[in-house]
């Protein structure tokens, strides 16, 4: 299923382009109507990236086709709205965190490092990065300020040792 595919794309070194593959290939072959793929009968639209969730989402609602909403998929892609919906969660911990739009601002946090700074809704670890000292936050924030798109806040957490960095 598109599953299957999914996870395929996000095993590391596996890549997304296989997870399309997988989809693709797994759907054809369940499908009621599978001579009509890649004949242009086309029902939706779903994202195989995260970078490709507001695009597939406005061409599914320009088309009349089915796939998620525009607005969905702004908030799907939000990381501090998710950590903020999924905060008080029994059993699922998070290291603190805040939503920053300056270095001073993260100076003034009683956060301990190392620190992970990172855009707030781009795909993947476009723009995280890890600051072990205050000497290393400002091209920390510099590399998340320039990877993010305008106005998009910057998210920063303490780094959790042993943890895995799931964006």
């Amino acid at each position: 299923s598109g599953i299957l595919g999914m996870v395929m794309g996000a095993i590391p070194g596996v890549g997304e382009d296989t997870g399309g593959w997988i989809s693709y290939w797994s759907e054809k072959k369940t499908s009621e109507h599978p001579e009509e793929f890649g004949k242009g009968c086309i029902d939706g639209v779903v994202s195989t990236s995260e970078l490709t969730i507001p695009i597939a989402a406005h061409v599914a609602t320009v088309l009349g086709l089915n796939g998620i909403s525009e607005d969905v998929a702004c908030v799907i892609t939000d990381k501090y709205r998710n950590r903020e919906a999924s905060k008080d969660i029994v059993g699922l911990h998070h290291p603190k965190y805040a939503k920053i739009s300056s270095v001073e601002e993260a100076m003034s946090l009683d956060f301990s490092f190392p620190l992970i700074l990172k855009p707030a809704a781009e795909g993947g670890k476009r723009g995280v990065s890890v600051a072990k000292s205050p000497e290393e936050l400002d091209a920390a924030f510099s590399y998340a300020r320039g990877e993010a798109k305008t106005g998009e806040p910057i998210i920063i957490e303490e780094y959790v040792a042993g943890g895995h960095e799931y964006s």
